[in-house]
């Protein structure tokens, strides 16, 4: 049994143990905040007994000591860094789940339609306008120009500027090679610009990020988009995984995990959505013969993996 001036070890404990590993941990904070403090030390178990037996005020003295000042000025800088760090770390979580949706994107998309979305050429902005030119020739005439794409549904211009893939995708409507290639295009473009807003905003707000930082973030992400194969888009992906789990003190192991999760997540939602189209009947054969055979067959008719999700959630 404790002596009476000792943390009971069975009680509900008020604090973490002296040595305990707190989110400041790490190379990031200084060594002296890394572990939360004792919960009671040498010293205090000395102070109490004193107080015991000293006249009333002497407890203050005891207080007011250098030691126990430290220790105070060391608990309250600790607090701080974890209270900012846990925010950074919220702020970062948020990021790493965009983040998941662009990976999965990309991670499933097929290779002839992602070298057709991605790429300078396929992403480079076209102008409104274009050159009319002599006929016959490439030589512009002077100060006249015209639409550079006209949608052939409506025989209207197409107004602000648009990429190569999108205007493929516009000329050629019944082309799916161009739909698939400007669907994605779209997608990735639209998931690239909300966590590049995000880490911006969550730069300036939480950590106070360098313009210079923030912006070599940015340019990061442009440079997925430009990548010319790939690998080459892979690795930008991994760059900028690394520059946010960096950047807002999020350990590599856990970021993975989050995007891992969030993934698995999607894939489990866009079952849901398809399993809710599924005739009750073919859900209620299942259900009443999981056999292997019929897993299989439900496969094959309603997409990979559907069986285990019908069973599972049922």
């Amino acid at each position: 049994m404790p002596n009476w001036w000792e943390k009971d070890p069975l009680a509900p404990q008020g604090l973490p143990s002296a040595g305990t590993p707190t989110a400041v941990s790490g190379n990031m904070m200084p060594a002296q905040r890394s572990a939360t403090p004792p919960y009671q030390s040498a010293e205090d178990r000395a102070n109490i007994g004193l107080s015991m037996v000293l006249p009333p005020g002497a407890i203050s003295a005891l207080q007011n000591t250098p030691g126990h000042a430290y220790r105070m000025e060391q608990a309250k800088g600790a607090a701080e860094a974890n209270k900012n760090l846990e925010e950074s770390q919220r702020v970062g979580t948020n990021i790493l789940r965009s983040y998941a949706q662009l990976a999965n994107k990309f991670e499933t998309a097929p290779d002839e339609v992602l070298q057709r979305a991605i790429g300078p050429r396929n992403t480079a902005e076209l102008d409104e306008t274009s050159p009319t030119f002599f006929p016959f020739t490439h030589i512009p005439i002077p100060g006249l120009s015209g639409p550079t794409t006209v949608d052939p549904k409506t025989n209207l211009a197409v107004s602000g500027k648009i990429t190569p893939v999108h205007r493929a995708a516009i000329l050629s409507p019944n082309d799916a090679d161009a739909a698939a290639a400007w669907d994605l295009q779209n997608l990735l473009g639209h998931d690239v610009h909300g966590i590049t807003n995000a880490f911006m905003s969550g730069a300036g707000k939480s950590i106070n990020m360098s313009d210079t930082r923030q912006e070599a973030f940015d340019a990061t992400m442009r440079d997925f988009m430009k990548s010319t194969n790939r690998e080459e888009a892979k690795q930008i992906l991994e760059h900028a995984k690394g520059i946010i789990a960096n950047d807002f003190g999020i350990p590599m192991y856990k970021a993975n995990q989050i995007i891992q999760a969030h993934i698995a997540d999607i894939a489990r939602e866009k079952l849901a959505q398809k399993a809710a189209l599924i005739p009750k009947e073919a859900v209620g054969f299942l259900q009443s013969n999981p056999s292997s055979e019929a897993l299989q067959q439900f496969d094959a008719k309603y997409g990979a993996g559907m069986a285990a999700h019908i069973l599972g959630v049922q």
